[in-house]
């Protein structure tokens, strides 16, 4: 909502539109602008196409803000479920990587574009039974570093 009350257009990306129909609707009662794209994040292949359908009719991407996560699982790692611990770093960790990746090519395009991500004290500390949600945490963290290392020369900022 404060990037639309700012006149920005908005566009939110959800698997389904259900998910997300109600937002978009409060910033377009609101006399924003918003749309859904519909995609599966963690499908390389299908975020791709939906980003280059996009970016046929959009130049730039100003903001992107990554905040997708899951925890599940909360277990020590001895008791942890295998597939639990890879669907929490795919979801946390490598979405955020697809999405970053893929939009490249539209924040270069952007006059000082900008990466938020949203990461948690749990990616520098630590805690117990959560290993998989902290460890993709901190993951996030040195992405967002390592980008805004690689970004800079492009004038794109990454928090």
């Amino acid at each position: 909502m404060a990037f639309a009350n700012e006149s920005a257009f908005v566009e939110y990306l959800a698997l389904t539109h259900w998910k997300i129909l109600s937002t978009v609707e409060d910033v377009q009662n609101s006399g924003g602008k918003a749309e859904v794209l519909i995609s599966d994040v963690s499908d390389f292949d299908s975020f791709s196409e939906t980003i280059s359908a996009f970016g046929s009719s959009r130049q730039s991407i100003d903001i992107l803000f990554l905040n997708a996560g899951i925890s599940v699982d909360r277990k020590r790692l001895k008791s942890s479920n295998p597939a639990n611990w890879k669907k929490v770093i795919d979801a946390n960790l490598i979405v955020a990587y697809y999405c970053a990746f893929t939009a490249l090519p539209y924040l270069k395009q952007a006059e000082n574009a900008k990466i938020v991500t949203i990461s948690s004290r749990l990616g520098h500390s630590g805690e117990v039974g959560n290993s998989a949600y902290c460890v993709s945490k901190a993951g996030l963290w040195m992405l967002a570093r390592v980008l805004g290392e690689e970004l800079k020369p492009h004038r794109i900022s990454v928090n």
